[in-house]
């Protein structure tokens, strides 16, 4: 009877440690998943700034690389076809858009919505290509900041 109710005990215990600890693990992932949208397939930290493009047959989402003070920016659009199973490519562009006064004055969003709406309609062209390559060349806005080019990386 006494190692009955020892066990019964410790079995208790055990039940109220392993709530704990899951507990644990799901408010872990719960923050995590917050965060998840900023960091990108790399693994490295994602810019606060996202833009999003559809296209026929085709969505694009673009990703300001992150940075403090003056200097260049690298721009990642990942594009898709539109059906289950699609095919991707991952493409990372860079340039330098401090230069441009527009972008620094509360016009990045902007400037990006532009810059993806520029190289987005290539990049998935290329997807029916083999190896689904990134657009090479220099691509610009032609509106906000179009002295800024951006090439690929």
């Amino acid at each position: 009877m006494c190692s009955e109710s020892i066990h019964r005990q410790i079995f208790k215990r055990m039940k109220i440690v392993l709530f704990l600890v899951l507990l644990c693990i799901i408010t872990y992932c719960n923050a995590s998943d917050s965060q998840r949208e900023r960091v990108n397939l790399r693994g490295k930290r994602a810019g606060k700034i996202t833009v999003n493009l559809s296209l026929t047959n085709c969505k694009c989402k673009g990703y300001e690389g992150g940075g403090h003070g003056p200097g260049p920016r690298p721009f990642r659009i990942v594009c898709n076809k539109e059906k289950k199973n699609s095919i991707a490519n991952d493409c990372t562009f860079t340039g330098n858009p401090h230069r441009c006064s527009d972008y620094n004055n509360k016009n990045q969003k902007k400037f990006y919505k532009e810059l993806i709406a520029a190289i987005a309609p290539t990049q998935c062209g290329n997807l029916n290509l083999p190896g689904r390559p990134c657009p090479t060349g220099t691509f610009n806005t032609k509106k906000t900041c179009n002295e800024i080019d951006y090439k690929l990386e």
